[in-house]
């Protein structure tokens, strides 16, 4: 989840020199240096840069938060050390600031994108799937850390004067209209159908069908659902996709002491899975996680141009389907 937040004030540090970590913190500091290892390792496959991208962590936990590879603190943070097993510099301060369950990505000053991350002891994931999440935070801080990031969500014009934004969470999308479900619901059926498809080539014709008929089905919604729709399967949905894909990487590569191969199966499962089930009402804006991570196989299955214009074509999905039915000219394919 990504969240922006800006009037958060914080911090002067003092730099000491810490001894080694043990227990649960040496625990968690792994788990971020294999995060780290991850986007290091694949991230540029995917996106230029993203292995170059500030990584940031501010840990939750019940004895106080630690802010770990933060070159520069928000104000707040009275304690600094070296931690050995990430290398990075861990500011401190007292527990309480945020809840311990969080899992976000938001600027904080001075400092810049930050994830923020209850620590893996009062998480009921696995580490494999903890440092899934934390690999789907850093995407955020690559979103964010584009110069015209915070320029163009303001000018989505769907803040309503909300200036924390907040709005990104809560803005009243039509989640029980009849007329979006039934919309949502025929793309989620035809992205099932697509990625379900064995044979390559017709799997093709099938995602240049629906980059045809994808204008014609989210027609139907509102102009402001569909910028608001457009802006979450770009930003939380695209999220979804590099966590599974990074993992499945890793998976290939069977580096390390996680099982990255069940769990990438089962990432891609519950895309598939939540979609199948087309409870827009019950799920809401988790609902788009799973509707742009199946987009982006989709738009994979049409060439990789897309995410080399990620930020070129900011905010939407809907270029990318329009530019990619300009190179392919294919006949048309049948969607069940």
């Amino acid at each position: 989840m990504m969240t922006v937040l800006r009037a958060l004030c914080f911090g002067i540090v003092v730099v000491l020199l810490s001894p080694p970590a043990f227990g649960e913190p040496a625990k968690t500091n792994a788990l971020i240096a294999d995060g780290q290892k991850l986007a290091t390792q694949y991230g540029n496959r995917l996106w230029p840069g993203f292995s170059q991208t500030a990584f940031p962590v501010l840990v939750l936990e019940e004895t106080g938060e630690r802010l770990l590879c933060a070159d520069t603190p928000p104000d707040g943070f009275v304690v600094s050390s070296i931690e050995p097993i990430t290398n990075c510099s861990v500011h401190t301060r007292s527990p309480g600031v945020f809840p311990t369950h969080l899992q976000a990505t938001f600027a904080l000053p001075n400092t810049g994108p930050v994830v923020v991350m209850g620590a893996p002891a009062l998480s009921e994931a696995s580490p494999a799937a903890w440092v899934a999440t934390l690999v789907h935070e850093h995407f955020h801080q690559y979103q964010m850390s584009w110069p015209g990031y915070f320029t163009n969500l303001h000018a989505l014009d769907l803040h309503s004067g909300d200036e924390t934004g907040m709005w990104a969470i809560h803005y009243p999308f039509a989640y029980t209209e009849p007329v979006t479900q039934t919309a949502l619901a025929q793309l989620s059926r035809q992205l099932i159908n697509i990625l379900a498809e064995p044979q390559r080539n017709i799997r093709r014709a099938k995602a240049q069908a629906y980059a045809r008929q994808r204008p014609g089905i989210l027609s139907a919604l509102s102009d402001t659902d569909r910028r608001y729709l457009e802006f979450q399967l770009w930003q939380e949905g695209v999220a979804r996709y590099t966590e599974m894909v990074l993992v499945e990487y890793a998976a290939a590569g069977k580096n390390g002491p996680h099982d990255f191969a069940a769990l990438a199966a089962n990432l891609r499962e519950r895309i598939t899975t939540k979609l199948t089930q087309e409870q827009l009402s019950k799920h809401q804006r988790v609902y788009f996680y799973s509707l742009g991570a199946a987009e982006s196989l989709v738009l994979d299955e049409l060439g990789d141009q897309w995410r080399a214009r990620y930020f070129a074509e900011p905010f939407s999905m809907a270029r990318f389907f329009s530019d990619a039915i300009k190179v392919h000219r294919a006949p048309p394919a049948k969607l069940d």
